[in-house]
């Protein structure tokens, strides 16, 4: 009996990452919006993303249940990671680590030179999340340089780089 009840422990929070679907949209929004530190998108956005960049738009299921997204999106030879989020009663799970994971793989696998992202200075959880995925797959997250502050109407960011070669 003991080790049928440790079987069920380790099939329960299953963590999957999956593309994005559509009918996954109002609970990426949903999540999206109870996130604080992080742009809140409209669905258009999404829209967007799901349709113009599908192989950089992952969902994290835990038990089939949204457990946390990030998108992406493509430029002419890199991919902009323009967002991450978990549920916070998922944090410290590795989550965002797989999905950084993910979107690594796919930029590699679609022949991109790079991914680039944005963190504010002060989000120390992103910055280890990215670095450590980035370091997992055998690259290197540095440190290329700030982004303006748009005229007042932004926050600076640290512009960071991984590069696939």
């Amino acid at each position: 009996m003991g080790l049928y009840i440790r079987k069920q422990a380790e099939e329960m929070n299953t963590i999957q990452i999956v593309p994005f679907k559509e009918e996954y949209a109002s609970k990426v929004l949903k999540l999206m919006r109870s996130s604080s530190g992080i742009d809140h998108h409209t669905d258009y956005t999404l829209w967007q993303a799901a349709h113009f960049d599908p192989e950089l738009f992952f969902i994290a299921l835990v038990d089939n249940c949204i457990a946390g997204y990030l998108f992406g999106r493509s430029t002419k030879e890199s991919v902009l990671l323009w967002q991450i989020a978990v549920d916070t009663n998922n944090c410290g799970k590795g989550i965002g680590k797989k999905l950084v994971s993910a979107l690594i793989y796919s930029a590699k696998k679609n022949n991109f030179r790079s991914i680039i992202t944005t963190i504010t200075p002060d989000n120390i959880a992103s910055k280890v999340t990215i670095s450590s995925a980035a370091k997992s797959c055998g690259f290197c997250m540095i440190d290329v340089g700030m982004t303006s502050d748009f005229g007042g109407s932004m926050a600076k960011e640290i512009i960071y780089e991984i590069k696939f070669n």
